[in-house]
Formats: structure tokens, sequence, C-alpha cells
């Protein structure tokens, strides 16, 4: 079917490491893509179907920034809020830290 889903219209999408916490149970390596209404998606690759999950982004709350990747780590982390748990998003440089941030501050509060 052609039905729309929610992610297809995505603020933003790429190659996201969240480490694992939350509603988390293990550590997500894939494909995300986050939607006008601060909803994550996370895909296990570019080009599934159905999303392995979603976090619901809090963007009412703390401003989301860059935050120091784990030690001895290559990527470029930023802070993904929710209500219950702040996640940390790894991707691969600065310059993508950069658009997903900006893209979760396009998202508005929704409280």
């Amino acid at each position: 079917g052609d039905e729309e889903k929610p992610w297809d219209a995505a603020l933003i999408s790429g190659p996201v490491v969240l480490p694992a916490g939350g509603e988390l149970h293990a550590d997500f390596n894939g494909f995300a893509r986050l939607t006008q209404g601060g909803e994550l998606f996370l895909f296990a690759h570019p080009d599934s179907e159905v999303p392995e999950g979603m976090i619901l982004l809090d963007t009412c709350g703390s401003e989301a920034r860059q935050t120091a990747p784990p030690a001895g780590s290559e990527r470029v982390c930023f802070d993904i809020n929710t209500p219950a748990h702040t996640y940390k998003g790894c991707v691969e440089d600065g310059e993508s830290a950069m658009d997903w941030l900006a893209a979760s501050h396009a998202v508005p509060c929704h409280a």
C-alpha cells in the first residue's frame, strides 16, 4: 500500500547510534528518522519498512545540546531528551550532530 507513514516526512534521517538506557534495552545502531511531531523512529536499515521502535522527544524542557562521546569513541553525540530519560544520539561527525540538534530544536513543544 501507499498509505503515508509518519516517518515519510522526516525532518532529518540518518545513521545514529544510541547507547542502551531508558526504554532501550540494548544499544541501537541503525537508521533514525525524526518527525515534526518529535517522534524518533528507529530502523535496523535505511530501507526497513517497519521501525524497531520509537522514542518521543520532549522539546519542552531543557534544550538538547552536544555532549561528549563515550571514551575512546570517534563519534560525536548529542542529547535526545524524553520525558523519562535523556538518551545520547551518536553520529559520525560534528556537522551531523549539529544537523540533528537543529532538527530537534525545530520540533515544537507539545506540552
